[in-house]
């Protein structure tokens, strides 16, 4: 039973990091779309982009690595 209750709390807690990490993704694209909108430099839309594809590879990780933990 504990056991089970251990791999529940781990569970439940790596997903609230994704939401946490999704929840800034998605922050970050509004900031995207705002730059693009008021016409903003090349490099700041460049920079913006780098960081929403380093979120989702944060989270694409911490999915792999779950799923590694509790197989």
């Amino acid at each position: 039973a504990f056991g089970f209750g251990s791999i529940y709390a781990g569970f439940y807690l790596t997903m609230a990091k994704v939401e946490h990490v999704e929840e800034e993704k998605t922050r970050r694209e509004k900031e995207l779309a705002m730059l693009k909108k008021n016409s903003a430099s090349e490099e700041d839309i460049i920079d913006k982009k780098a960081e929403i594809e380093n979120l989702r590879q944060k989270m694409n990780d911490l999915i792999n690595e779950t799923t590694q933990t509790l197989l």
